[in-house]
């Protein structure tokens, strides 16, 4: 793994919380939202990270969901945050476009959509 501080400035999880918790106070905001680059690509930190934020604060997650669905405990782990809501974003386009889909196929997309199904309550 390559150095964080090569590209940018490094923030300890219980200083992005703080950061974000600081924000929020100064303008009285109830939610609080990491998204961009794949938050969940480094789980230990991202844990942290919401082990660390007050919970009279809601936190959104957004992700592309693809590694909390590859694995049942990331969602089992997550799960024990009660103030946490998680944002799946599912991208892609017709089948014709597929190729242009940020998802790059539609099998990567489908592959997402059905890792997901280990959150149907309705089964």
């Amino acid at each position: 793994m390559k150095d964080p501080v090569q590209y940018g400035k490094y923030y300890a999880p219980e200083d992005v919380a703080g950061i974000l918790m600081n924000i929020a106070k100064k303008k009285k905001l109830a939610y609080l939202r990491i998204s961009g680059n794949e938050p969940t690509m480094h789980r230990a930190h991202l844990i942290r990270v919401l082990a660390s934020i007050e919970t009279k604060y809601s936190f959104i997650l957004e992700t592309n969901g693809i590694l909390i669905g590859n694995d049942p405990t990331y969602a089992d782990e997550l799960s024990r945050f009660t103030n946490l809501h998680v944002r799946v974003s599912l991208k892609g386009r017709a089948r014709k476009n597929s190729q242009n889909s940020p998802a790059r196929t539609l099998k990567d997309l489908h592959f997402n959509l059905g890792r997901w199904k280990i959150f149907d309550s309705t089964e």
